[in-house]
């Protein structure tokens, strides 16, 4: 019995060295990313933007709200026109301040801002609009 125990722990004690030959060493873990913080942005800038678009909308500026807009933007209306590029978001404007928006009132609130680069920003705002009128001639809701 003693014979078969020696046996059996030289057996171990050489698989287990072949296996631990043929078993690349463990690496060590690797570092923890760090995540990095995006830097914050001007929000006051870019409401001073959004101020910029109410101030030339409540003025029936066109060319004013489309300055806003960058030469590769896309502006789709409430009522489904869609406008590319800054002679397209221009056209789409135009038609809204010379048709059923003329004479309307815009204002921004509740911003929100998600800054994804230091040059780029997400901004969630409100925007209401008063001063329209129902297909019937009576006051819309804002």
């Amino acid at each position: 019995m003693v014979k078969k125990l020696l046996a059996l722990l030289f057996v171990l004690g050489f698989t287990s060295t072949l296996f631990a030959q043929s078993t690349p060493a463990a690496s060590p873990a690797p570092a923890p990313v760090k995540k990095k913080k995006m830097a914050g942005g001007d929000e006051s800038g870019i409401k001073k933007a959004f101020n910029g678009v109410t101030t030339a909308w409540n003025a029936g500026n066109a060319d004013g709200v489309a300055s806003f807009f960058t030469s590769d933007a896309t502006l789709i209306n409430p009522m489904g026109q869609q406008g590319q590029g800054h002679d397209g978001v221009l056209q789409v404007i135009t038609g809204d301040l010379t048709g059923p928006l003329k004479g309307t009132q815009q204002t921004f609130g509740d911003f929100s801002f998600t800054f994804v680069m230091p040059n780029l920003a997400l901004v969630d705002a409100t925007a209401t609009l008063t001063g329209m009128t129902a297909p019937d001639g009576t006051a819309a809701p804002p």
